[in-house]
Protein backbone atom coordinates (compact mmCIF):
# COMPACT_ATOMS: atom_id res chain seq x y z
CA UNK A 1 0.00 0.00 0.00
CA UNK A 2 1.41 3.38 -0.80
CA UNK A 3 0.77 6.44 1.53
CA UNK A 4 0.71 9.65 0.30
CA UNK A 5 2.25 13.04 2.33
CA UNK A 6 -0.39 15.26 3.22
CA UNK A 7 -1.48 18.11 1.26
CA UNK A 8 -3.92 21.17 2.35
CA UNK A 9 -7.05 21.10 0.21
CA UNK A 10 -8.70 24.24 1.52
CA UNK A 11 -6.68 26.34 4.02
CA UNK A 12 -8.16 28.29 6.50
CA UNK A 13 -10.20 31.18 5.45
CA UNK A 14 -9.64 35.42 5.65
CA UNK A 15 -12.42 36.41 8.15
CA UNK A 16 -14.04 39.38 9.98
CA UNK A 17 -15.38 39.22 12.87
CA UNK A 18 -16.84 41.96 16.31
CA UNK A 19 -15.13 42.41 19.66
CA UNK A 20 -16.31 39.25 21.61
CA UNK A 21 -18.08 37.21 18.88
CA UNK A 22 -16.55 33.80 17.95
CA UNK A 23 -14.42 32.73 15.11
CA UNK A 24 -13.54 29.50 13.50
CA UNK A 25 -10.47 28.23 11.23
CA UNK A 26 -10.96 24.99 9.32
CA UNK A 27 -8.63 23.00 7.74
CA UNK A 28 -9.68 20.35 4.46
CA UNK A 29 -6.67 17.96 3.78
CA UNK A 30 -5.88 14.78 1.66
CA UNK A 31 -3.25 12.55 1.90
CA UNK A 32 -3.03 9.25 3.72
CA UNK A 33 -4.93 9.33 7.06
CA UNK A 34 -5.10 9.80 9.73
CA UNK A 35 -3.83 13.82 10.29
CA UNK A 36 -2.07 15.41 13.59
CA UNK A 37 -3.07 19.31 13.30
CA UNK A 38 -1.42 21.63 15.39
CA UNK A 39 -2.53 25.30 15.11
CA UNK A 40 -0.19 28.77 15.47
CA UNK A 41 -1.28 32.80 15.30
CA UNK A 42 1.43 34.48 14.42
CA UNK A 43 4.30 31.54 14.42
CA UNK A 44 2.99 31.06 18.15
CA UNK A 45 1.77 27.31 18.89
CA UNK A 46 -1.58 27.78 20.43
CA UNK A 47 -3.32 25.38 22.95
CA UNK A 48 -6.61 24.81 24.02
CA UNK A 49 -7.80 27.46 27.05
CA UNK A 50 -10.75 29.52 28.11
CA UNK A 51 -11.16 30.55 24.86
CA UNK A 52 -9.23 28.76 22.61
CA UNK A 53 -10.61 25.16 21.50
CA UNK A 54 -9.77 22.68 18.39
CA UNK A 55 -5.75 23.86 18.62
CA UNK A 56 -4.90 20.14 17.85
CA UNK A 57 -8.05 19.21 15.88
CA UNK A 58 -8.83 19.98 12.03
CA UNK A 59 -11.17 23.07 13.67
CA UNK A 60 -9.84 25.87 15.75
CA UNK A 61 -12.27 28.04 17.69
CA UNK A 62 -11.52 31.41 18.86
CA UNK A 63 -14.56 32.73 21.68
CA UNK A 64 -14.63 36.11 23.02
CA UNK A 65 -13.08 38.18 21.01
CA UNK A 66 -11.04 40.94 21.75
CA UNK A 67 -8.92 43.13 19.55
CA UNK A 68 -5.50 41.61 20.23
CA UNK A 69 -6.79 38.18 18.74
CA UNK A 70 -6.40 39.56 15.29
CA UNK A 71 -3.49 38.35 12.97
CA UNK A 72 -2.48 35.32 10.37
CA UNK A 73 -3.49 31.90 11.63
CA UNK A 74 -1.78 28.51 10.24
CA UNK A 75 -2.09 24.79 10.62
CA UNK A 76 0.68 22.52 10.65
CA UNK A 77 -0.55 19.21 9.24
CA UNK A 78 1.07 15.93 9.32
CA UNK A 79 0.71 12.16 8.83
CA UNK A 80 2.70 9.34 8.95
CA UNK A 81 5.17 10.50 6.29
CA UNK A 82 5.13 13.86 6.23
CA UNK A 83 4.06 17.32 7.91
CA UNK A 84 2.96 20.95 6.14
CA UNK A 85 2.13 23.70 7.25
CA UNK A 86 -1.24 25.89 5.63
CA UNK A 87 -1.26 29.18 4.19
CA UNK A 88 -2.92 31.71 6.84
CA UNK A 89 -6.11 32.73 7.15
CA UNK A 90 -6.23 36.06 8.36
CA UNK A 91 -8.16 37.65 11.59
CA UNK A 92 -9.51 40.76 11.60
CA UNK A 93 -11.53 42.14 14.96
CA UNK A 94 -13.27 45.33 14.60
CA UNK A 95 -15.33 46.92 17.36
CA UNK A 96 -18.32 46.92 17.82
CA UNK A 97 -19.83 49.89 16.41
CA UNK A 98 -22.87 49.36 15.23
CA UNK A 99 -24.82 51.95 12.44
CA UNK A 100 -26.28 54.61 14.12
CA UNK A 101 -24.32 54.24 16.81
CA UNK A 102 -24.40 57.54 19.45
CA UNK A 103 -20.54 58.84 20.38
CA UNK A 104 -20.36 61.46 23.13
CA UNK A 105 -16.76 62.63 25.13
CA UNK A 106 -16.16 65.77 26.87
CA UNK A 107 -18.42 66.61 30.55
CA UNK A 108 -19.99 63.69 31.64
CA UNK A 109 -20.66 65.50 35.09
CA UNK A 110 -24.24 64.61 35.00
CA UNK A 111 -23.89 61.18 32.79
CA UNK A 112 -24.13 62.93 29.52
CA UNK A 113 -21.83 61.60 27.78
CA UNK A 114 -22.51 58.47 29.44
CA UNK A 115 -24.21 56.85 26.06
CA UNK A 116 -26.62 54.62 27.13
CA UNK A 117 -26.60 51.10 25.28
CA UNK A 118 -30.41 51.72 23.50
CA UNK A 119 -28.60 54.42 21.90
CA UNK A 120 -25.52 52.67 20.17
CA UNK A 121 -28.17 51.81 17.42
CA UNK A 122 -30.73 53.36 15.16
CA UNK A 123 -30.44 56.21 16.06
CA UNK A 124 -31.17 59.40 13.23
CA UNK A 125 -30.31 62.56 15.10
CA UNK A 126 -29.23 63.84 18.17
CA UNK A 127 -29.09 66.96 20.31
CA UNK A 128 -26.89 68.13 23.51
CA UNK A 129 -28.12 70.79 26.09
CA UNK A 130 -25.97 72.12 28.87
CA UNK A 131 -25.90 68.86 30.95
CA UNK A 132 -27.85 66.56 29.08
CA UNK A 133 -28.24 64.84 25.67
CA UNK A 134 -31.13 63.59 23.52
CA UNK A 135 -30.91 60.84 20.80
CA UNK A 136 -34.14 60.07 17.66
CA UNK A 137 -34.53 56.60 17.34
CA UNK A 138 -35.46 54.76 13.69
CA UNK A 139 -39.07 54.23 15.49
CA UNK A 140 -39.77 57.67 15.98
CA UNK A 141 -38.68 57.82 19.50
CA UNK A 142 -37.04 59.78 21.57
CA UNK A 143 -34.47 58.65 24.14
CA UNK A 144 -33.07 61.29 26.77
CA UNK A 145 -30.07 61.05 29.26
CA UNK A 146 -27.64 62.84 31.85
CA UNK A 147 -28.46 66.10 33.88
CA UNK A 148 -32.64 65.81 34.87
CA UNK A 149 -32.96 69.01 37.16
CA UNK A 150 -36.10 70.13 35.64
CA UNK A 151 -37.43 66.85 34.10
CA UNK A 152 -35.31 67.52 30.89
CA UNK A 153 -34.72 64.12 30.00
CA UNK A 154 -37.54 62.79 31.25
CA UNK A 155 -39.24 62.34 28.24
CA UNK A 156 -43.20 62.43 27.70
CA UNK A 157 -45.30 59.23 26.69
CA UNK A 158 -46.20 61.13 23.35
CA UNK A 159 -42.92 61.31 22.16
CA UNK A 160 -42.30 57.82 22.01
CA UNK A 161 -43.70 57.62 18.35
CA UNK A 162 -43.97 59.62 15.51
CA UNK A 163 -41.38 61.97 16.58
CA UNK A 164 -39.16 63.39 13.33
CA UNK A 165 -36.86 66.18 15.09
CA UNK A 166 -35.50 67.08 18.36
CA UNK A 167 -33.66 69.82 20.28
CA UNK A 168 -31.80 70.65 23.38
CA UNK A 169 -31.98 73.96 25.78
CA UNK A 170 -30.08 74.71 28.55
CA UNK A 171 -32.25 72.73 30.52
CA UNK A 172 -35.22 72.37 28.56
CA UNK A 173 -36.18 69.64 25.68
CA UNK A 174 -38.31 69.98 22.10
CA UNK A 175 -39.49 67.09 19.96
CA UNK A 176 -41.37 67.83 16.48
CA UNK A 177 -43.64 65.25 15.57
CA UNK A 178 -44.53 64.21 12.13
CA UNK A 179 -47.88 66.03 12.37
CA UNK A 180 -46.10 69.35 12.25
CA UNK A 181 -46.85 69.89 15.84
CA UNK A 182 -44.62 70.69 19.20
CA UNK A 183 -43.71 68.98 22.12
CA UNK A 184 -41.70 70.31 24.71
CA UNK A 185 -40.36 69.58 28.47
CA UNK A 186 -38.20 70.59 31.29
CA UNK A 187 -37.19 74.06 32.65
CA UNK A 188 -40.37 76.43 31.94
CA UNK A 189 -38.77 79.45 33.89
CA UNK A 190 -38.43 81.88 30.69
CA UNK A 191 -41.86 79.64 28.80
CA UNK A 192 -39.29 78.09 27.13
CA UNK A 193 -41.61 75.39 27.56
CA UNK A 194 -45.23 76.74 26.73
CA UNK A 195 -45.68 76.18 23.04
CA UNK A 196 -47.95 78.38 21.80
CA UNK A 197 -51.54 77.22 21.48
CA UNK A 198 -52.50 75.29 17.96
CA UNK A 199 -48.90 75.74 16.68
CA UNK A 200 -48.54 73.22 13.51
CA UNK A 201 -46.83 73.22 10.45
CA UNK A 202 -43.48 73.08 11.62
CA UNK A 203 -40.85 71.27 9.75
CA UNK A 204 -37.31 72.31 12.22
CA UNK A 205 -37.30 73.18 15.87
CA UNK A 206 -34.31 74.66 18.11
CA UNK A 207 -33.57 75.57 21.32
CA UNK A 208 -31.58 77.83 23.58
CA UNK A 209 -30.65 78.55 27.08
CA UNK A 210 -34.33 79.45 27.78
CA UNK A 211 -35.77 79.71 24.50
CA UNK A 212 -37.71 78.05 21.39
CA UNK A 213 -37.49 78.35 18.21
CA UNK A 214 -39.74 77.06 15.57
CA UNK A 215 -39.91 76.81 11.59
CA UNK A 216 -43.20 77.05 9.61
CA UNK A 217 -43.34 75.36 6.36
CA UNK A 218 -44.09 78.65 5.00
CA UNK A 219 -40.63 79.89 5.76
CA UNK A 220 -42.17 82.46 9.08
CA UNK A 221 -40.51 81.45 12.77
CA UNK A 222 -42.15 81.09 15.52
CA UNK A 223 -40.59 81.42 18.99
CA UNK A 224 -41.16 81.57 22.46
CA UNK A 225 -39.32 82.07 26.31
CA UNK A 226 -36.53 84.39 26.77
CA UNK A 227 -35.42 86.06 23.46
CA UNK A 228 -38.80 85.97 21.58
CA UNK A 229 -39.77 89.21 21.59
CA UNK A 230 -36.72 89.88 19.83
CA UNK A 231 -37.80 88.43 16.70
CA UNK A 232 -37.19 90.06 13.62
CA UNK A 233 -40.97 91.19 12.25
CA UNK A 234 -41.30 90.08 8.81
CA UNK A 235 -39.14 87.75 8.67
CA UNK A 236 -39.65 85.08 5.71
CA UNK A 237 -37.83 82.85 3.46
CA UNK A 238 -36.33 81.28 6.31
CA UNK A 239 -34.97 77.67 4.97
CA UNK A 240 -33.08 76.80 8.78
CA UNK A 241 -32.63 78.26 12.29
CA UNK A 242 -30.29 78.14 15.26
CA UNK A 243 -30.67 79.15 18.86
CA UNK A 244 -27.59 80.25 21.23
CA UNK A 245 -27.94 80.85 24.59
CA UNK A 246 -29.89 84.42 24.70
CA UNK A 247 -29.30 84.87 20.88
CA UNK A 248 -30.81 83.05 17.70
CA UNK A 249 -29.70 82.85 13.64
CA UNK A 250 -32.14 81.97 10.82
CA UNK A 251 -30.39 81.13 7.32
CA UNK A 252 -32.66 82.84 3.82
CA UNK A 253 -33.35 81.11 1.12
CA UNK A 254 -30.78 83.63 -0.53
CA UNK A 255 -27.87 82.44 1.32
CA UNK A 256 -27.61 85.32 3.54
CA UNK A 257 -27.83 85.31 7.64
CA UNK A 258 -30.35 86.92 10.31
CA UNK A 259 -29.34 86.84 13.49
CA UNK A 260 -31.15 88.45 16.96
CA UNK A 261 -31.31 88.78 20.44
CA UNK A 262 -28.28 89.21 22.85
CA UNK A 263 -25.54 91.16 20.93
CA UNK A 264 -22.88 91.62 24.32
CA UNK A 265 -20.07 89.32 22.36
CA UNK A 266 -21.02 90.58 18.88
CA UNK A 267 -22.82 87.06 18.56
CA UNK A 268 -25.73 89.21 16.86
CA UNK A 269 -23.81 91.15 14.55
CA UNK A 270 -23.54 89.48 11.00
CA UNK A 271 -20.55 90.16 9.25
CA UNK A 272 -21.40 92.52 6.59
CA UNK A 273 -21.55 91.07 3.01
CA UNK A 274 -22.21 87.43 4.16
CA UNK A 275 -23.53 85.40 1.27
CA UNK A 276 -23.64 82.22 -0.02
CA UNK A 277 -24.20 80.22 3.52
CA UNK A 278 -25.50 76.56 3.31
CA UNK A 279 -25.63 75.99 7.44
CA UNK A 280 -25.93 77.81 10.54
CA UNK A 281 -25.56 76.89 14.12
CA UNK A 282 -25.50 79.19 17.03
CA UNK A 283 -22.90 78.58 20.85
CA UNK A 284 -23.33 79.95 24.06
CA UNK A 285 -22.25 83.95 23.17
CA UNK A 286 -21.13 82.97 19.23
CA UNK A 287 -22.53 82.13 15.78
CA UNK A 288 -21.26 79.64 13.50
CA UNK A 289 -21.52 79.51 9.59
CA UNK A 290 -20.46 76.98 6.62
CA UNK A 291 -20.32 78.41 3.06
CA UNK A 292 -21.20 76.61 -0.20
CA UNK A 293 -18.01 76.20 -0.58
CA UNK A 294 -17.18 73.91 2.42
CA UNK A 295 -15.41 76.98 4.58
CA UNK A 296 -16.19 78.17 8.19
CA UNK A 297 -17.25 81.95 9.59
CA UNK A 298 -17.71 82.58 13.10
CA UNK A 299 -17.85 85.64 14.81
CA UNK A 300 -18.72 86.59 18.91
CA UNK A 301 -17.19 85.63 21.67
CA UNK A 302 -13.58 84.17 21.01
CA UNK A 303 -12.63 83.62 24.76
CA UNK A 304 -11.49 80.70 24.07
CA UNK A 305 -10.89 80.68 20.50
CA UNK A 306 -14.40 79.55 19.66
CA UNK A 307 -14.82 81.67 17.24
CA UNK A 308 -10.76 80.87 15.47
CA UNK A 309 -11.96 79.26 12.62
CA UNK A 310 -8.73 76.87 11.92
CA UNK A 311 -7.05 78.06 9.15
CA UNK A 312 -7.20 75.90 6.15
CA UNK A 313 -10.45 74.33 6.66
CA UNK A 314 -12.48 73.51 4.08
CA UNK A 315 -14.52 71.19 3.35
CA UNK A 316 -17.00 71.36 6.03
CA UNK A 317 -20.79 70.46 5.65
CA UNK A 318 -22.04 70.86 8.95
CA UNK A 319 -21.07 72.56 12.46
CA UNK A 320 -22.32 72.74 15.73
CA UNK A 321 -21.70 75.53 19.01
CA UNK A 322 -21.44 74.94 22.67
CA UNK A 323 -20.68 76.64 25.22
CA UNK A 324 -16.85 77.81 24.73
CA UNK A 325 -15.94 75.36 21.95
CA UNK A 326 -17.06 74.91 18.25
CA UNK A 327 -17.02 71.69 15.98
CA UNK A 328 -17.59 70.42 12.23
CA UNK A 329 -18.38 67.68 10.17
CA UNK A 330 -15.65 67.28 6.96
CA UNK A 331 -17.47 65.79 3.68
CA UNK A 332 -15.16 62.91 4.13
CA UNK A 333 -16.96 62.71 7.91
CA UNK A 334 -14.20 63.61 9.55
CA UNK A 335 -14.71 66.16 12.76
CA UNK A 336 -12.71 69.28 13.38
CA UNK A 337 -13.00 71.09 17.03
CA UNK A 338 -11.53 74.32 18.34
CA UNK A 339 -11.75 76.53 21.25
CA UNK A 340 -12.07 75.14 24.73
CA UNK A 341 -10.96 71.78 25.05
CA UNK A 342 -10.65 72.07 29.41
CA UNK A 343 -13.40 68.72 29.81
CA UNK A 344 -12.01 67.35 27.11
CA UNK A 345 -14.65 68.38 24.48
CA UNK A 346 -12.45 69.11 21.39
CA UNK A 347 -10.42 66.33 21.82
CA UNK A 348 -11.83 64.04 18.61
CA UNK A 349 -11.72 59.84 19.45
CA UNK A 350 -10.08 57.84 16.41
CA UNK A 351 -12.92 55.70 16.15
CA UNK A 352 -15.38 58.60 14.89
CA UNK A 353 -13.49 60.00 12.31
CA UNK A 354 -14.22 59.22 8.64
CA UNK A 355 -17.52 57.59 10.37
CA UNK A 356 -19.48 61.18 11.32
CA UNK A 357 -23.32 60.99 10.08
CA UNK A 358 -24.38 63.96 12.56
CA UNK A 359 -22.87 66.07 15.38
CA UNK A 360 -24.18 68.19 18.43
CA UNK A 361 -22.41 70.22 20.72
CA UNK A 362 -23.49 70.84 24.54
CA UNK A 363 -22.44 73.51 26.82
CA UNK A 364 -19.04 71.34 27.64
CA UNK A 365 -19.62 68.20 25.64
CA UNK A 366 -19.73 66.87 22.23
CA UNK A 367 -22.15 64.46 20.46
CA UNK A 368 -21.59 62.75 17.18
CA UNK A 369 -23.68 59.58 15.32
CA UNK A 370 -21.40 57.68 13.75
CA UNK A 371 -21.41 55.05 10.61
CA UNK A 372 -19.55 51.66 9.79
CA UNK A 373 -17.76 50.64 6.81
CA UNK A 374 -19.65 46.65 6.13
CA UNK A 375 -17.75 43.80 7.84
CA UNK A 376 -18.17 40.25 6.64
CA UNK A 377 -19.30 38.27 10.36
CA UNK A 378 -19.78 34.93 7.82
CA UNK A 379 -18.43 33.03 4.93
CA UNK A 380 -18.04 32.35 2.51
CA UNK A 381 -16.63 29.17 2.89
CA UNK A 382 -14.75 27.18 0.93
CA UNK A 383 -16.64 24.29 -0.29
CA UNK A 384 -15.79 20.50 -2.00
CA UNK A 385 -18.51 18.29 -4.24
CA UNK A 386 -19.78 16.14 -7.09
CA UNK A 387 -20.29 17.00 -10.74
CA UNK A 388 -23.63 17.85 -11.16
CA UNK A 389 -24.96 18.97 -8.04
CA UNK A 390 -25.59 22.68 -6.41
CA UNK A 391 -24.04 24.75 -4.39
CA UNK A 392 -24.37 27.65 -1.98
CA UNK A 393 -22.12 30.01 -1.03
CA UNK A 394 -23.48 32.71 1.78
CA UNK A 395 -22.76 35.61 3.56
CA UNK A 396 -23.17 37.39 6.53
CA UNK A 397 -22.75 41.20 6.68
CA UNK A 398 -23.08 43.98 8.74
CA UNK A 399 -22.22 47.97 8.81
CA UNK A 400 -24.15 51.04 7.74
CA UNK A 401 -27.08 50.83 4.92
CA UNK A 402 -27.33 51.02 2.54
CA UNK A 403 -24.95 47.66 1.72
CA UNK A 404 -24.17 46.22 -1.86
CA UNK A 405 -23.21 42.86 -2.59
CA UNK A 406 -21.29 42.36 -5.88
CA UNK A 407 -20.30 38.12 -6.05
CA UNK A 408 -17.50 37.61 -8.88
CA UNK A 409 -15.19 34.76 -10.25
CA UNK A 410 -11.49 34.31 -9.67
CA UNK A 411 -9.24 32.85 -12.39
CA UNK A 412 -6.05 33.52 -13.18
CA UNK A 413 -5.94 36.01 -16.11
CA UNK A 414 -8.03 38.16 -13.14
CA UNK A 415 -11.75 38.80 -11.56
CA UNK A 416 -14.75 39.31 -12.97
CA UNK A 417 -18.89 40.10 -11.80
CA UNK A 418 -20.81 37.16 -11.91
CA UNK A 419 -24.21 38.81 -13.32
CA UNK A 420 -27.30 39.28 -11.39
CA UNK A 421 -25.44 38.17 -8.01
CA UNK A 422 -25.41 40.49 -5.87
CA UNK A 423 -27.41 39.08 -3.16
CA UNK A 424 -26.17 37.18 0.05
CA UNK A 425 -26.17 33.99 -1.49
CA UNK A 426 -24.43 32.59 -4.71
CA UNK A 427 -26.43 29.83 -5.72
CA UNK A 428 -24.19 27.77 -8.36
CA UNK A 429 -26.54 25.07 -10.28
CA UNK A 430 -25.10 21.50 -11.41
CA UNK A 431 -21.40 22.26 -10.93
CA UNK A 432 -18.91 21.36 -13.35
CA UNK A 433 -15.02 21.04 -13.26
CA UNK A 434 -14.76 23.36 -14.77
CA UNK A 435 -16.56 25.44 -11.99
CA UNK A 436 -13.68 24.85 -9.85
CA UNK A 437 -11.50 27.79 -8.78
CA UNK A 438 -12.18 30.68 -6.27
CA UNK A 439 -15.25 33.36 -5.46
CA UNK A 440 -15.20 36.24 -4.09
CA UNK A 441 -17.86 38.60 -2.87
CA UNK A 442 -17.14 42.57 -2.59
CA UNK A 443 -19.67 44.10 0.19
CA UNK A 444 -19.61 47.87 -0.32
CA UNK A 445 -21.54 50.96 1.14
CA UNK A 446 -20.37 54.50 1.61
CA UNK A 447 -17.71 54.22 4.25
CA UNK A 448 -15.41 51.55 2.21
CA UNK A 449 -15.48 47.66 1.20
CA UNK A 450 -14.47 44.69 2.27
CA UNK A 451 -13.93 41.70 0.31
CA UNK A 452 -14.72 37.64 1.46
CA UNK A 453 -12.63 35.12 -0.57
CA UNK A 454 -13.73 31.15 -0.97
CA UNK A 455 -12.72 27.96 -3.36
CA UNK A 456 -14.69 25.33 -4.78
CA UNK A 457 -13.75 22.08 -5.59
CA UNK A 458 -15.39 19.69 -7.60
CA UNK A 459 -14.40 16.51 -7.43
CA UNK A 460 -14.15 13.94 -10.09
CA UNK A 461 -16.12 10.88 -10.54
CA UNK A 462 -15.04 7.60 -9.03
CA UNK A 463 -16.23 4.11 -8.37
CA UNK A 464 -16.15 2.05 -5.41
CA UNK A 465 -14.19 -0.79 -7.55
CA UNK A 466 -11.28 2.65 -8.05
CA UNK A 467 -11.44 2.44 -4.29
CA UNK A 468 -10.89 -0.94 -3.35
CA UNK A 469 -7.86 -1.24 -5.64
CA UNK A 470 -6.17 1.63 -4.08
CA UNK A 471 -7.12 0.41 -0.60
CA UNK A 472 -6.50 -3.48 0.00
CA UNK A 473 -3.43 -5.69 -1.32
CA UNK A 474 -3.77 -8.03 -4.35
CA UNK A 475 -3.87 -10.56 -1.47
CA UNK A 476 -6.90 -8.46 0.44
CA UNK A 477 -8.39 -8.04 -2.97
CA UNK A 478 -8.57 -11.89 -3.48
CA UNK A 479 -10.86 -12.24 -0.53
CA UNK A 480 -14.06 -11.13 -1.07
CA UNK A 481 -15.19 -11.74 2.67
CA UNK A 482 -12.17 -8.58 3.44
CA UNK A 483 -12.45 -6.41 0.25
CA UNK A 484 -16.05 -7.24 -1.18
CA UNK A 485 -18.83 -4.56 -0.78
CA UNK A 486 -20.56 -6.23 2.07
CA UNK A 487 -17.67 -7.15 3.94
CA UNK A 488 -16.38 -6.32 7.72
CA UNK A 489 -13.27 -6.80 7.91
CA UNK A 490 -12.78 -5.11 11.65
CA UNK A 491 -16.15 -6.50 12.97
CA UNK A 492 -18.12 -3.77 13.58
CA UNK A 493 -20.92 -4.15 12.29
CA UNK A 494 -19.71 -1.61 9.32
CA UNK A 495 -19.08 -3.05 5.73
CA UNK A 496 -17.00 -1.46 3.33
CA UNK A 497 -19.39 -0.11 1.15
CA UNK A 498 -20.66 1.97 3.82
CA UNK A 499 -17.60 3.27 4.64
CA UNK A 500 -16.35 4.38 0.81
CA UNK A 501 -20.01 6.21 0.76
CA UNK A 502 -18.85 7.78 3.66
CA UNK A 503 -15.73 8.36 3.07
CA UNK A 504 -14.08 6.26 5.78
CA UNK A 505 -11.11 3.68 5.55
CA UNK A 506 -11.58 0.07 5.84
CA UNK A 507 -9.04 -2.15 8.73
CA UNK A 508 -8.04 -5.34 6.84
CA UNK A 509 -8.17 -8.41 8.89
CA UNK A 510 -5.29 -9.78 7.80
CA UNK A 511 -3.47 -6.51 9.03
CA UNK A 512 -0.90 -5.59 6.24
CA UNK A 513 -0.46 -2.24 4.51
CA UNK A 514 -4.23 -1.02 4.55
CA UNK A 515 -4.91 2.61 5.75
CA UNK A 516 -6.76 3.03 9.61
CA UNK A 517 -10.10 4.27 9.60
CA UNK A 518 -11.33 7.42 9.83
CA UNK A 519 -13.32 8.97 12.68
CA UNK A 520 -16.89 8.51 12.25
CA UNK A 521 -18.82 11.11 10.76
CA UNK A 522 -22.67 10.44 11.41
CA UNK A 523 -23.24 12.89 14.53
CA UNK A 524 -27.02 12.96 15.46
CA UNK A 525 -27.86 15.83 17.46
CA UNK A 526 -31.29 16.67 18.95
CA UNK A 527 -32.34 20.00 19.45
CA UNK A 528 -35.90 21.72 20.18
CA UNK A 529 -37.77 18.79 19.59
CA UNK A 530 -35.93 17.82 16.16
CA UNK A 531 -33.48 14.81 15.52
CA UNK A 532 -30.89 16.13 13.04
CA UNK A 533 -28.09 13.67 11.21
CA UNK A 534 -25.32 15.38 8.66
CA UNK A 535 -23.21 13.33 6.27
CA UNK A 536 -21.63 14.07 3.16
CA UNK A 537 -22.95 12.60 0.08
CA UNK A 538 -19.66 11.99 -1.61
CA UNK A 539 -20.25 9.21 -4.03
CA UNK A 540 -22.10 9.70 -7.47
CA UNK A 541 -22.61 5.83 -7.44
CA UNK A 542 -24.32 5.37 -4.38
CA UNK A 543 -27.74 6.57 -3.50
CA UNK A 544 -28.43 7.59 0.23
CA UNK A 545 -31.50 7.26 2.18
CA UNK A 546 -32.49 9.10 5.77
CA UNK A 547 -35.10 6.74 7.53
CA UNK A 548 -37.00 7.09 10.59
CA UNK A 549 -38.19 4.67 13.02
CA UNK A 550 -39.84 4.38 16.55
CA UNK A 551 -38.98 0.55 17.53
CA UNK A 552 -35.87 0.11 15.79
CA UNK A 553 -37.67 -2.47 13.46
CA UNK A 554 -39.80 -0.39 10.88
CA UNK A 555 -37.70 1.88 8.89
CA UNK A 556 -39.70 4.55 6.44
CA UNK A 557 -38.31 7.47 4.83
CA UNK A 558 -41.67 9.43 6.01
CA UNK A 559 -41.68 12.31 8.04
CA UNK A 560 -38.02 12.64 7.28
CA UNK A 561 -36.81 15.83 5.22
CA UNK A 562 -33.77 15.68 3.59
CA UNK A 563 -31.80 19.13 2.45
CA UNK A 564 -28.35 19.14 0.42
CA UNK A 565 -25.87 21.78 -0.36
CA UNK A 566 -23.59 20.26 -2.67
CA UNK A 567 -22.88 17.41 -1.20
CA UNK A 568 -23.65 18.48 2.33
CA UNK A 569 -26.64 16.65 3.48
CA UNK A 570 -29.04 17.78 6.36
CA UNK A 571 -31.57 15.08 7.36
CA UNK A 572 -34.29 16.02 9.46
CA UNK A 573 -37.22 14.19 11.50
CA UNK A 574 -39.25 15.81 14.18
CA UNK A 575 -41.48 13.31 16.75
CA UNK A 576 -45.09 13.18 16.58
CA UNK A 577 -46.87 9.97 17.75
CA UNK A 578 -44.03 9.20 19.54
CA UNK A 579 -41.90 10.26 22.32
CA UNK A 580 -38.61 8.88 20.69
CA UNK A 581 -37.53 8.45 17.45
CA UNK A 582 -34.10 7.01 15.12
CA UNK A 583 -32.45 7.93 11.97
CA UNK A 584 -30.33 5.50 9.89
CA UNK A 585 -28.92 6.20 6.91
CA UNK A 586 -29.26 3.38 3.83
CA UNK A 587 -26.67 3.34 1.33
CA UNK A 588 -27.53 1.60 -1.97
CA UNK A 589 -24.97 0.92 -4.71
CA UNK A 590 -26.21 1.98 -8.63
CA UNK A 591 -27.51 -1.21 -10.36
CA UNK A 592 -27.99 -3.12 -7.03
Amino acid sequence: MVTVPPTVLIPPADQTRLTSQTAAFTVSASGTPPYSYQWYKDGVLLANGVRISGATTATLTVSSLTVTDAGDYTVELGNCTDMTLSDPGHLTVTPVIPPGAVFAWGDDTFGQSNVPQVAKSGVIAIAAGQGHTLALKTNGSVLAWGWNTSGQTTVPTAAGSGVIGIAAGQGHSLALKSDGTVLAWGNNADGQTNVPAGLSGIIAIAAGGAQSVALKNDGTVVAWGNNSSSLPAGLTNITAIAAGMYHALALKSNGTVVAWGDNSQGQSTVPAGLTGVVAIAAGFYHSIVVKTDGTVIAWGDDSHGQSSVPSLLTDVVAAAGGRYHSVARKSDKTVVAWGDDSAGQSTIPTTVQGRTLALAAGWMHTVVIAGRPPIILGGPYSAYTNLNHDVLFHVDVDGTAPISLQWRRQSVAGSSDISGATDTTLTLRSVQSSDSGGYAVVVSNEFGSTTGNATLIVLPATTFSAWQQNRFTGEELAEPAISGALADPTGMGTPNLVKYALNLEPVASAGGPSIPSSAWPLKPTFNSGTLTMTFRALRTDVTYTVEASTDLKTWSGSGVTTQYNGIDCTATCTPTASDRVFLRLKVLMSGG
